[in-house]
């Protein structure tokens, strides 16, 4: 009987931690996709650097919404307070990566809210430089040419 009752425990065990593995898969897949969403989206900013961003910036913001449930806009305009609720929720290479979208939006486009763009940029990456256990060049590097860009 005891035989029998460890082997249930070991089966329950074994489903449950399948079951913990298979969404831990998915949350790293989700972080996977909406990285390269990002990516794809810094791609299509530094690819209109000769024509002008400003009329893909709509598509942009459109992805933005669709993926993450705020756009640049909304971002511009956010207080301090729901723009560190926001931060919070997000997963350092998605911030660093929209630290970098921004970077190119701002530096490709004659966007009305430029400065609080580049305000929430460097924000952004002030932010990870405080709660990242690594120290980023690049990281660096792209805090400098915000800095640059005001």
């Amino acid at each position: 009987m005891k035989a029998k009752l460890k082997t249930k425990i070991r089966i329950q065990k074994a489903i449950c931690w399948n079951a913990m593995q298979q969404e831990k898969d998915y949350l790293l897949r989700e972080v996977q996709r909406l990285s390269f969403v990002l990516s794809q989206l810094i791609l299509k900013a530094i690819g209109k650097k000769s024509n002008g961003l400003d009329q893909d910036f709509e598509s942009i913001e459109q992805t933005l919404r669709t993926e993450f449930d705020f756009d640049l806009t909304e971002l511009a305009k956010m207080d301090k307070m729901q723009f560190n609720t926001l931060m919070s929720s997000l997963n350092e290479s998605h911030l660093e990566k929209l630290a970098e979208l921004i970077y190119h939006v701002v530096e490709n486009s004659n966007q009305l809210l430029r400065h609080e763009l580049l305000e929430k940029g460097l924000l952004i990456l002030e932010f990870l430089e405080e709660n990242s256990q690594l120290f980023s060049i690049k990281r660096m590097q792209l805090k400098n040419k915000l800095n640059d860009l005001f």
